[in-house]
């Protein structure tokens, strides 16, 4: 089966179809703007490329959705239409709301789309746009699938088409570092209080009231984020800039995920504070996969994602419940049962994702006319 994968950026999406059984071969298209035609010429002028086995990719040369969208749309059209004119039994997947109106130029092809965020809820994206996208492509596509149990229930509404619950995972690789002794990372040295430890994209998603409060509340912790900030605006900058003033508060900025592993273990708890609110429940939080990988104890908020997870994460509602749960695991008051953990996330890798994907798409082309 050849799969055209319609937009191939975002890592986790990478992740999953890279983990495809071998009878996949993987055609992934990547975005690129003017901007990049000027930084990386050879790689536009190159075409398609094999990276790895049962991966090609080529990176499209588009001026934008926001700038030029009709012109955009026309060009992702024509490098579909160039692909599947070499190609047999393929399938097309989009994973972005924009390509609603490039899924109507292919209707002979099958054609899934897969929501892997809450994409209305995204800052800087309008959700009038995005919605109407999204209606395009369930009108005009086999299936769905989506992130999570309240995302499939969301477009549900809107289609009646087969509609799947793809989450994340985690990658057998990362699984297996924590198989291994793990040296502690320089800029987190043994020693010190215990470490309340956070990974992952830091944003205007956190619960910032409740931080604020932890840090004021634990202060016999030492609160540790290791991660991107994202551009959120000057509003939630000053609720990030004034938590990471507090004196038992310290960022250490993005590290590459292969070094992830050696940061959660040396937490003493892994943190998990998004706010509880409907995007938030309507995403699969890799970071809790990471977390799941080891054997530390996880403290999160009662989004929707770590309540799929208990009773291998502990969840409370409130702040005092949170600095409660967060002061006995740092005690070693909170037991992991190692094994059963391991169990639980081998049942999660991406791996097992990729063969719960195949399944769900192979029984909606069995049943799809354009087969």
């Amino acid at each position: 089966m050849n799969v055209l994968l319609v937009d191939g950026d975002a890592p986790w999406v990478r992740a999953l179809f890279a983990a495809m059984p071998t009878d996949v071969t993987v055609h992934a298209f990547r975005k690129r703007g003017p901007g990049s035609a000027a930084r990386r010429p050879l790689d536009l002028l190159r075409g398609w490329h094999q990276t790895a086995r049962g991966w090609w990719e080529r990176n499209v040369l588009v001026p934008g959705w926001t700038k030029a969208p009709r012109l955009t749309a026309r060009l992702w059209a024509r490098a579909l239409r160039r692909r599947l004119a070499r190609l047999d039994d393929a399938v097309v997947v989009y994973t972005l709301p924009h390509y609603g109106c490039v899924a109507g130029r292919s209707p002979a092809v099958p054609q899934v789309y897969f929501a892997y965020d809450p994409y209305q809820a995204y800052t800087g994206w309008d959700p009038a746009v995005m919605a109407a996208g999204e209606r395009d492509l369930l009108a005009r596509c086999d299936a769905a699938f989506a992130i999570s149990p309240a995302l499939a229930d969301d477009l549900r509404k809107l289609t009646d088409r087969p509609v799947f619950v793809q989450p994340n995972g985690v990658s057998e690789s990362f699984l297996a570092e924590f198989a291994r002794p793990l040296k502690p990372p320089d800029d987190l040295p043994l020693g010190g209080p215990p470490i309340v430890g956070c990974i992952g994209q830091i944003s205007r998603a956190y619960d910032w009231d409740l931080l604020d409060g932890l840090a004021t509340t634990c202060r016999e912790l030492s609160f540790v984020f290791v991660g991107p900030v994202l551009p959120e605006g000057s509003e939630v900058q000053a609720r990030i800039d004034r938590l990471l003033a507090q004196p038992n508060v310290r960022w250490l900025g993005p590290r590459p995920h292969a070094d992830l592993p050696r940061y959660i273990q040396r937490f003493d708890v892994c943190l998990n504070p998004l706010r509880v609110e409907p995007c938030n429940d309507r995403r699969s939080l890799l970071r809790l996969y990471d977390y799941l990988a080891s054997d530390r104890p996880i403290v999160s908020t009662a989004v929707a994602a770590a309540l799929d997870h208990r009773p291998y994460v502990e969840v409370d509602r409130d702040a005092a419940g949170i600095a409660e749960l967060l002061r006995r695991a740092a005690a070693g008051k909170i037991a992991v049962d190692r094994e059963a953990r391991r169990d639980y996330i081998r049942r999660h890798t991406w791996e097992r994702r990729g063969e719960l994907f195949l399944g769900n798409l192979r029984s909606v082309l069995a049943e799809s006319p354009r087969r």
